[in-house]
């Protein structure tokens, strides 16, 4: 399983980026940097966060303003996603249902088709 850089959570350090699942696309990113956030914010126990690639840390008003104003964010961001992926799923299972149903129509006209062409034979006694 992947998770939150191994650095991340010691010492309070906020590192760049979660490591992503192979092939899992923008998404997945978002998924991991959401769950690697919360993380860090759940272990960091009120202690300040320190950033790699700045000298202050990230203190309580910082933290704050990740835990009401990011997260939330994010978390909106990807319940669309969501329900985009869902309406285009509910989409994609209609197309199919239609297309087997036409196929099954088909196969009846067919069918129906060959019956009548048979010739009619005396039931046998």
């Amino acid at each position: 399983s992947r998770r939150c850089a191994p650095g991340a959570l010691r010492h309070g350090q906020f590192t760049s980026f979660a490591l992503l699942p192979p092939g899992g696309g923008s998404v997945s990113a978002a998924r991991a940097s959401l769950r690697c956030i919360e993380r860090i914010l759940l272990f960091s126990e009120g202690r300040p966060l320190r950033r790699t690639w700045i000298e202050h840390p990230y203190g309580e008003e910082e933290i704050t303003l990740l835990e009401e104003e990011v997260l939330p964010a994010m978390q909106h961001c990807l319940q669309r996603v969501d329900a985009i992926d869902a309406a285009l799923q509910e989409e994609q299972d209609a197309r199919i249902a239609i297309a087997q149903l036409q196929e099954l129509q088909e196969a009846e006209r067919l069918i129906a088709q060959v019956e009548a062409d048979q010739p009619h034979r005396a039931p046998r006694r």
